[in-house]
């Protein structure tokens, strides 16, 4: 059976993620850093890892054997690293096997990347062109990712951005804070 770590298994993005991997019939590894989380995941058929995605020590056997793993924490000062470290684990994977053992790496950004583009519909053929400074460097960390090993004759890892729009429903996420005011434990709507 097919194996993928999901880091940031317990988030919005990353739970669905998760729990639809698990559907696929992957055996499902989700970083967590939060110990009384275990039992929410193991009730899903997701394999805890308690841990942080800035120290990789303690689970690096787990990524090792991975086919794909997500990072579903987002872009911040632990993106490059855990990148980086992935990448090293799918070269080891890789030393005497050939490319068919690559690891498939998937960076879940946001739409925020593309900047102002409200005129026009987005999909993967519009250019982002973000106007501040910290989206500029999630940008550039995305091509990071998605330039990883071309024109390299051993790309020992394969990668993938993936930029979803605000994503809401089920337990929420923090985009429905913006549809609701929470006024004495009683929503109503804007």
């Amino acid at each position: 059976m097919p194996s993928v770590f999901i880091a940031g298994s317990t988030g919005y993005l990353g739970n669905g993620i998760s729990r639809a991997f698990r559907r696929a019939g992957y055996s499902v590894y989700g970083l967590i850093r939060d110990e009384k989380r275990v039992n929410e995941l193991a009730k899903q058929e997701i394999i805890p890892v308690v841990g942080t995605i800035d120290n990789t020590t303690p689970y690096e056997h787990i990524l090792l054997n991975c086919s794909v793993v997500v990072d579903a924490v987002g872009y911040g000062p632990t993106a490059e690293p855990f990148f980086e470290k992935v990448a090293q684990i799918s070269e080891e994977r890789n030393k005497n096997s050939g490319d068919i053992y690559n690891i498939l790496y998937i960076f879940t950004s946001g739409i925020m990347t593309y900047g102002n583009v409200s005129k026009n519909p987005l999909d993967e053929t519009v250019k982002p062109n973000p106007t501040l400074d910290k989206i500029k460097a999630r940008e550039a960390f995305e091509n990071k990712v998605l330039l990883h090993g071309k024109g390299h004759p051993l790309r020992t890892l394969r990668t993938a951005v993936v930029r979803p729009g605000f994503a809401f429903g089920g337990n929420g996420g923090a985009v429905m804070e913006l549809y609701f005011n929470i006024n004495k434990n009683r929503r109503s709507c804007c």
